[in-house]
């Protein structure tokens, strides 16, 4: 691997032929670990005479290769005198021409300093030193890799490189807060426009590197420190930088300025964000340039994002110094700097400044601009998207509402008095005649007491004013008004979760009700009275019956919307306030599902390409599913297909909807009267599932029980050797909650059909069988594993001891040591048992008592004592009413108490009546512990005989014994 073949291959891979750029990608591949690759590529690199797409292959690969192996010893050819070289040559190249070249150079110089810093200091040095050099090229390259040093550096977490960082900062920035006082200087002197652009260039990247070096460089500054000169110096540079832009025609130089203005106004905001007590000395001046700024522009203005920067600067400022609530003698050093900041902040954010600045936000950014009603009437579903996230980081719009809301918070006694003011103004309008703009300025005043809500809520009453004023204008006719109606329709969902009485909800109802059934109002108001309907009926004080009488035409008004808007993101607006609706009204679904049903199968289809869309229409399906309860299999054309697209594994889909996917398959199992073969035919989805054991295990457990409870037969023919596999497979690694629900299914299948769950699941008992020998589980599952044998042995007991006959040949161990440590540790486990799990076990450990084997008459004694113990726990857990104290068994649960066989179409689901009837079939809940025990003492005093008998139950407790004797008649 000479350098001339590096050069050859890399040649290769700048070529246009994809077999040839093929092959040398597979070599260059092969020489990744090689010895000297990566100097040899540094070499190709620095060969200015050759080809620039070659270099740039040289370049890019050695960057890779040093992200990939730099810090991998063993691994890599790269040895410590190879990386030395490097270093040394990487700090020659600052004179390159070629910009992208000269970028990459320098994210390769920042990612070797991440690394390798503490070995190489001396690379802050030298980029410094040719950062003072007279050519401009040099200089250029120098700030920029500067800058990816300073970047990567900066970014760095452990305490031990903040400190080195901060030493770093401490060293440099005096100097380079120098040189960009220099430079600046330079910058406002008249020039030629190509000087200015190299000098403003410069500016930016020593810009760039002094925000990191101040924000991370420190935990805080003096007012004296170099820092906040320069600071107070950015201030001073925003001031001079706006008015020369204003003088500059250049269009390319006007951008640098804006990238230069942003730059610094970043710096003020980082500093007023992380270092909020060394800001005090800059505060006034912050202040006052937001406010100047912010008070001389509007909607319209050109350079937006320093108005953006303005606005989240002063909010930020309004928030952060919150007033001691202490003494002023007693203050704290930091609190007296708080102190000092609040007397700053009233010194300039008077009550009459706020007034003008509250104004100024609401008569010029809160109306709609020109551009916004054209965009309502020409797109009103894009008018109608809502910018998620922190919006007010980058649009101006959502950054004045966001400085709105903040300062009602902050100064909520000084303002709320001038809102109010103006809702009195505005509702002594006559809105038959008011101009265009009057409409759109009284619109603004319903977005600030929406956006206000929370603050205004006790100085405004917004009841009567819904009553007397606001409800009059919504029933008005008139098509004019739309836009007054928007602005009153969202200004009632902001009020709606704050202050809204439970009467004007009725009357709010019928409004909404009226608008969305018209045809011919507006689109985007109709999506307004949507989405405000969504916060009504999703609120904690709605009522459902008072909702009732509008449910069949809300229901068909909302499906026709569905059907004609277009945009995916408002089908998905509509969709959530159906399935919010359908949830909230239950049953009474059933009435109007028809009228969506006719679009779902076809909305569906069309969106085909939108996941979010799709399972926007699955999250309606699991809500009609439980409103149709016993009827839902009305939508099994759709549901079916619908979940086997969301849960195969085979379809890109299923990435996006298996969770939504999964729970409308439970919820349609659930309310299911039988099981169809296509709906058998669905589980193989959920056999993959299973052997992923991923993090949807629980809802596959619980599907698969759903499976059980609705046919068990058919279910265990066509995948219980399968199943029994893969739960045999999962006991070994899933988690021990995963483990018991596991176990729980078992026990579930076992009880269903005990004879054919013996044949297939054989192996999974016997796993779980060797487990609990094992004890080395923590209890709830050890529980488990005890139980599932419990329930075996009781019912099938000749199979219980067939099992542990197999297991002891497979282990190759005594029959009876197996069978005494088996008793031993289930005997120990009932301790930790629930009532339900202590009862199943007393009856299964007695039934086997007339058993004349020596692991059970060697602890007969304890047997016993365990039935005694469950049976008074079984009475205390009893009603005190029973006179018969003797006879009571808590857990006996009859027909009338568990409505076996009946459905109560209300609440309980298909489900809950076979869990129910299943509950009648379980011994838990109809065998009486006392009588059962009894009956099988006789059996036991048969077997042995009195002589014997005696002996064994020598071993109980007297007492114990005295009463259990009693109990033999």
């Amino acid at each position: 691997m000479s350098n001339e073949d590096i050069l050859a291959v890399l040649e290769g891979a700048a070529s246009q032929d994809v077999h040839i750029i093929k092959q040398a990608e597979e070599q260059l591949k092969m020489w990744e670990t090689n010895t000297g690759f990566y100097s040899a590529l540094l070499d190709v690199f620095k060969t200015k005479s050759l080809n620039v797409n070659v270099r740039w292959m040289a370049v890019l690969y050695l960057k890779n290769g040093i992200m990939k192996y730099w810090k991998r010893p063993g691994i890599t050819g790269l040895s410590e005198d190879e990386k030395t070289i490097i270093r040394r040559k990487l700090i020659e190249s600052f004179d390159e021409e070629i910009s992208q070249l000269a970028v990459q150079l320098a994210v390769i110089i920042g990612k070797v300093s991440r690394m390798d810093i503490k070995l190489w200091p001396d690379v802050i040095m030298h980029t410094l030193q040719a950062v003072r050099s007279e050519n401009m090229l040099f200089r250029h390259r120098a700030l920029l890799t500067l800058n990816q040093i300073v970047k990567e550096l900066a970014s760095k977490r452990l305490i031990s490189d903040r400190k080195v960082f901060q030493e770093i900062s401490k060293n440099i920035f005096e100097f380079l807060a120098q040189l960009s006082f220099d430079s600046f200087n330079k910058l406002i002197c008249p020039g030629n426009v190509t000087y200015s652009y190299e000098i403003i260039e410069m500016s930016i990247l020593l810009t760039k590197v002094l925000r990191k070096l101040l924000i991370y460089g420190a935990t805080g500054y003096s007012a004296e420190s170099i820092q906040i000169k320069y600071t107070q110096n950015c201030l001073q540079q925003v001031q001079s930088l706006l008015t020369i832009k204003k003088e500059c025609r250049d269009i390319q130089l006007k951008d640098k300025y804006d990238k230069y203005l942003i730059l610094l106004m970043k710096i003020l905001s980082e500093l007023q964000e992380n270092h909020s007590s060394s800001f005090l000395p800059i505060l006034e001046p912050a202040l006052q340039l937001c406010l100047q700024q912010i008070l001389s522009s509007s909607s319209n203005t050109e350079f937006k994002p320093m108005i953006i920067h303005c606005g989240n600067l002063l909010r930020s400022i309004t928030r952060s110094y919150k007033k001691p609530k202490k003494q002023i003698v007693d203050l704290s050093e930091e609190d007296h700097i708080v102190h000092s900041a609040n007397l700053t902040k009233d010194k300039i954010i008077t009550r009459e400044c706020l007034e003008n600045l509250c104004h100024h936000i609401m008569t010029c950014y809160f109306p709609l601009t020109e551009t916004d009603l054209e965009e309502w009437q020409s797109d009103p579903e894009g008018f109608m998207l809502v910018e998620a996230g922190e919006s007010h980081k980058f649009l101006l719009g959502p950054c004045m509402e966001t400085l709105f809301v903040g300062l009602f918070y902050e100064y909520k006694n000084d303002i709320v008095q001038f809102l109010v003011r103006y809702v009195e103004k505005i509702n002594s309008f006559d809105f038959t005649t008011m101009s265009q703009a009057d409409i759109l300025n009284v619109s603004a005043v319903y977005k600030a007491v929406g956006l206000a809500s929370y603050e205004l809520f006790g100085d405004l009453d917004f009841d009567i004013w819904f009553e007397s004023k606001l409800v009059h204008l919504l029933r008005q006719q008139s098509s004019g008004n739309a836009l007054l109606k928007h602005h009153i329709v969202w200004m009632i969902g902001e009020w709606i979760n704050v202050k809204f009485s439970k009467s004007n909800r009725v009357e709010l109802y019928d409004v909404l009700r009226a608008i969305l059934q018209d045809d011919s109002v507006d689109l985007v108001l109709r999506l307004t009275a949507c989405k405000t309907l969504r916060c009504a009926i999703d609120d904690f004080d709605f009522i459902v019956n008072d909702f009732n009488p509008f449910v069949s035409s809300i229901f068909m008004a909302l499906s026709k919307l569905l059907v004609s808007v277009q945009l995916c993101d408002t089908k998905m607006v509509v969709l959530n306030v159906l399935s919010i609706m359908i949830e909230r009204i239950g049953r009474k679904v059933k009435t109007n599902a028809e009228v969506l049903l006719q679009y779902l199968p076809q909305l569906w289809e069309l969106s085909e390409a939108h996941n979010l869309l799709r399972g926007a229409v699955v999250n309606v399906l699991v809500h009609l599913v439980k409103g149709l309860g016993a009827d839902s299999h009305s939508l099994y054309h759709i549901t079916l297909p619908v979940i086997h697209l969301s849960t195969s594994v085979e379809q890109p889909a299923h990435v996006y909807l298996l969770e939504d996917g999964l729970e409308l398959w439970l919820t349609m199992l659930r309310y299911s009267k039988e099981l169809t073969v296509d709906m058998l035919q669905l589980y193989k989805n959920l056999q993959v599932l299973f052997e992923r054991a991923s993090e949807t295990l629980d809802s596959c457990l619980a599907i698969t029980k759903s499976y059980l409870l609705l046919d068990v037969g058919m279910l265990f023919k066509e995948y219980g050797h399968g199943l029994s596999t893969v739960f045999s497979e999962l006991l070994d690694y899933v988690k021990e909650d995963h483990a018991s629900k596991i176990v729980k299914i078992l026990i579930l299948s076992f009880q269903l059909l005990p004879n054919e769950f013996l044949v297939m699941y054989q192996n999974t008992v016997l796993k779980v069988l060797k487990y609990t020998l094992k004890d080395e589980n923590y209890p709830p599952l050890m529980v488990n594993y005890v139980t599932l044998l419990a329930h075996i042995a009781f019912r099938t007991p000749q199979a219980f001891f067939q099992l542990c006959e197999v297991y002891c040949k497979m282990n190759c161990c005594s029959y009876d040591d197996v069978m005494g440590r088996l008793f031993d540790l289930w005997l120990d486990k009932v301790d930790c048992m629930m009532l339900q799990e202590k009862k199943m076990s007393a009856l299964s450990l007695s039934s086997l008592l007339p058993l004349k084997v020596k692991f059970v008459h060697e602890r007969i004694g304890l047997i016993l004592d365990l039935c005694v113990n469950v049976m008074y726990d079984l009475q205390r857990s009893g009603a005190d009413s029973v006179s018969d104290h003797c006879a009571v068994d808590s857990l006996i649960v009859d027909e009338a108490n568990t409505r076996i066989g009946e459905e109560n179409e209300e609440e309980d689901s298909m489900e809950d009546a076979k869990e129910r009837w299943l509950l009648s079939q379980d011994p838990i809940h109809t065998i009486v512990l006392l009588h059962y025990v009894r009956d099988k003492l006789n059996e036991t005093k048969q077997s042995y005989g009195d002589e014997h008998f005696a002996d064994a139950i020598s071993t109980m407790d007297p007492v114990v014994a005295k009463q259990l004797m009693t109990l033999i008649s």
